[in-house]
């Protein structure tokens, strides 16, 4: 018997499982992080991990929203979120010239 941490996510020779559980929760995920994308832009809020998730929960009823992590983890959900945030990432710096500091 395979130990329970190889068999979660495993969905070879159980096609249904990925069609009835896990696509499911990841286009959820994608529609909420489109939803609060557009919720924050439109209050002209910066575009982060944690305020995409913190927004989320407000936009569901019940009150559950997503993680940082299945943001992450979702290659369509972090693609749009990359798109939007407000951190750009650090610029390509020029090597220092020592010499022209002496």
């Amino acid at each position: 018997m395979m130990p329970k941490s190889k068999l979660k996510g495993n969905t070879e020779g159980r096609p249904w499982l990925r069609e009835k559980v896990y696509d499911p929760k990841r286009q959820r995920t994608v529609e909420l992080v489109k939803r609060a994308v557009d919720c924050l832009l439109k209050d002209k809020q910066q575009v982060s991990l944690a305020s995409l998730a913190a927004r989320s929960k407000e936009l569901v009823p019940e009150g559950r929203g997503i993680s940082e992590s299945a943001i992450l983890n979702n290659e369509e959900a972090r693609q749009h979120y990359e798109q939007h945030r407000a951190w750009k990432g650090a610029l390509a710096c020029k090597p220092m010239d020592y010499h022209s500091i002496c």
